[in-house]
Protein backbone atom coordinates (compact mmCIF):
# COMPACT_ATOMS: atom_id res chain seq x y z
CA UNK A 1 0.00 0.00 0.00
CA UNK A 2 1.18 3.51 -1.06
CA UNK A 3 2.29 5.54 1.90
CA UNK A 4 -0.13 8.69 0.85
CA UNK A 5 -2.86 5.96 0.50
CA UNK A 6 -2.68 5.08 3.82
CA UNK A 7 -2.29 8.23 4.82
CA UNK A 8 0.20 7.49 7.47
CA UNK A 9 1.55 10.50 7.99
CA UNK A 10 -1.93 12.47 8.04
CA UNK A 11 -2.17 14.88 5.33
CA UNK A 12 1.85 15.21 5.02
CA UNK A 13 2.30 14.19 1.35
CA UNK A 14 5.34 11.59 0.93
CA UNK A 15 7.84 12.47 -1.94
CA UNK A 16 10.10 9.79 -2.86
CA UNK A 17 13.61 10.97 -4.32
CA UNK A 18 15.99 8.65 -5.03
CA UNK A 19 19.36 7.90 -3.78
CA UNK A 20 22.39 8.88 -5.72
CA UNK A 21 24.37 5.40 -5.37
CA UNK A 22 21.17 3.40 -6.31
CA UNK A 23 21.09 5.46 -9.45
CA UNK A 24 24.90 4.77 -9.97
CA UNK A 25 24.65 1.09 -8.73
CA UNK A 26 21.99 1.08 -12.01
CA UNK A 27 24.08 2.64 -14.17
CA UNK A 28 27.00 0.21 -13.41
CA UNK A 29 24.13 -3.11 -13.48
CA UNK A 30 22.96 -2.12 -16.51
CA UNK A 31 26.79 -1.68 -18.26
CA UNK A 32 28.03 -4.85 -17.21
CA UNK A 33 24.91 -6.73 -18.23
CA UNK A 34 24.95 -4.65 -21.82
CA UNK A 35 28.83 -6.25 -22.35
CA UNK A 36 27.80 -9.60 -20.97
CA UNK A 37 25.33 -9.34 -23.62
CA UNK A 38 27.41 -8.26 -26.21
CA UNK A 39 30.31 -10.95 -25.08
CA UNK A 40 27.40 -13.70 -25.30
CA UNK A 41 26.45 -12.23 -28.90
CA UNK A 42 30.15 -12.99 -29.82
CA UNK A 43 30.96 -9.01 -30.25
CA UNK A 44 32.04 -7.68 -26.81
CA UNK A 45 31.90 -3.80 -26.32
CA UNK A 46 34.84 -2.08 -27.71
CA UNK A 47 36.35 -5.13 -29.14
CA UNK A 48 38.93 -7.34 -27.48
CA UNK A 49 42.21 -4.91 -27.19
CA UNK A 50 42.68 -1.46 -25.79
CA UNK A 51 39.08 0.77 -25.32
CA UNK A 52 37.09 -2.90 -24.45
CA UNK A 53 34.41 -2.45 -21.55
CA UNK A 54 36.49 -3.12 -18.56
CA UNK A 55 34.99 -3.59 -14.81
CA UNK A 56 37.38 -1.27 -14.01
CA UNK A 57 35.78 1.22 -17.05
CA UNK A 58 32.34 0.63 -15.74
CA UNK A 59 33.19 1.91 -12.44
CA UNK A 60 35.06 4.65 -13.23
CA UNK A 61 32.17 5.72 -14.94
CA UNK A 62 29.42 5.31 -11.99
CA UNK A 63 31.77 7.29 -10.11
CA UNK A 64 31.68 9.64 -12.48
CA UNK A 65 28.11 9.21 -13.31
CA UNK A 66 27.25 9.63 -9.68
CA UNK A 67 29.80 12.76 -9.04
CA UNK A 68 27.28 14.26 -12.03
CA UNK A 69 24.38 13.69 -9.93
CA UNK A 70 25.65 15.07 -6.88
CA UNK A 71 27.92 18.09 -7.76
CA UNK A 72 25.08 19.36 -9.53
CA UNK A 73 21.89 18.64 -7.46
CA UNK A 74 19.02 20.33 -8.03
CA UNK A 75 20.57 21.63 -11.43
CA UNK A 76 19.19 19.72 -14.04
CA UNK A 77 20.72 21.21 -17.35
CA UNK A 78 24.30 20.71 -15.26
CA UNK A 79 23.52 17.21 -14.78
CA UNK A 80 23.19 16.46 -18.12
CA UNK A 81 26.14 18.30 -19.22
CA UNK A 82 27.71 16.30 -16.68
CA UNK A 83 26.73 13.32 -17.85
CA UNK A 84 27.21 14.12 -21.70
CA UNK A 85 30.70 15.36 -20.98
CA UNK A 86 31.38 11.81 -19.54
CA UNK A 87 30.76 10.24 -22.47
CA UNK A 88 32.67 12.75 -24.73
CA UNK A 89 35.53 12.16 -22.60
CA UNK A 90 35.66 8.78 -22.45
CA UNK A 91 35.32 8.73 -26.56
CA UNK A 92 38.11 11.47 -26.64
CA UNK A 93 41.40 10.35 -28.53
CA UNK A 94 44.59 11.99 -29.24
CA UNK A 95 43.80 11.66 -33.33
CA UNK A 96 39.97 13.15 -32.18
CA UNK A 97 39.45 14.80 -29.29
CA UNK A 98 36.52 15.58 -27.72
CA UNK A 99 36.76 17.69 -24.98
CA UNK A 100 34.44 20.66 -26.19
CA UNK A 101 31.05 19.02 -24.12
CA UNK A 102 32.83 20.00 -20.93
CA UNK A 103 36.51 20.15 -19.96
CA UNK A 104 35.23 22.10 -15.83
CA UNK A 105 32.65 19.58 -15.28
CA UNK A 106 35.33 16.58 -16.18
CA UNK A 107 37.92 18.30 -14.23
CA UNK A 108 35.18 18.31 -11.29
CA UNK A 109 33.79 15.13 -11.68
CA UNK A 110 37.31 13.67 -11.76
CA UNK A 111 38.29 15.73 -8.63
CA UNK A 112 35.28 15.06 -6.31
CA UNK A 113 35.60 10.98 -7.45
CA UNK A 114 39.36 11.38 -5.97
CA UNK A 115 38.18 12.67 -2.47
CA UNK A 116 36.01 9.81 -1.92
Amino acid sequence: MHLNDAKVYGDTVVAKEECINHIAKRMYSRLERFAQRSKAAGKPVGGAGKGKLTKKRMQTWSSYYRNALSNYAGNVPAMQHGVWAILYHSMSTEDTPKHHAGGRFMVLLQQSGRRR
